[in-house]
């Protein structure tokens, strides 16, 4: 089989005569059956030494690993002040509760209220159209309103 791709004529980058020579090599240890040139290769789990191994152990990879926790919760924590914080700049509860102030005469033995607070029930139904029209004025000032 690599008789085949050694005669085969596909187009590489790399120069042909090298291809070849690697290859002849490849076919000359995989068809020697006398083995003892050269250790069988071989796979094993241990974990390498040396470089970036010698580094990183697993005593500094636990470190890390904890460092990286801490790291985590610290985000997580500052993340959750900083929502908690814009929530309480933007809370829009607007309370409304001040009463008008009464205001009543005695007329010829009658009591006539003539202060704002009979109009309560009127004010509470046009403030929503009232905001509507000044949301409408802006919006169109803002968006282009009148050009000279």
């Amino acid at each position: 089989m690599l008789s085949d791709v050694k005669n085969s004529n596909y187009d590489t980058a790399i120069d042909m005569d090298v291809t070849n020579n690697l290859l002849e090599q490849i076919s000359e240890k995989l068809d020697s059956e006398d083995g003892e040139d050269e250790p069988p290769i071989s796979a094993t789990a241990a974990r390498k030494t040396g470089g970036l191994n010698d580094l990183f152990d697993s005593a500094k990879l636990s470190e890390l690993e904890i460092q990286k926790t801490q790291i985590q919760t610290d985000l997580k924590d500052y993340y959750s002040q900083i929502q908690s914080e814009i929530k309480g700049m933007f809370d829009m509860q607007i309370n409304a509760t001040g009463a008008y102030e009464e205001r009543t005469m005695v007329l010829k033995g009658q009591s006539i209220d003539y202060g704002l607070g009979r109009f309560a029930t009127f004010w509470q139904s046009l403030a929503p159209v009232v905001l509507f029209v000044f949301s409408c004025l802006a919006l169109y000032a803002v968006l282009g309103g009148v050009r000279a």
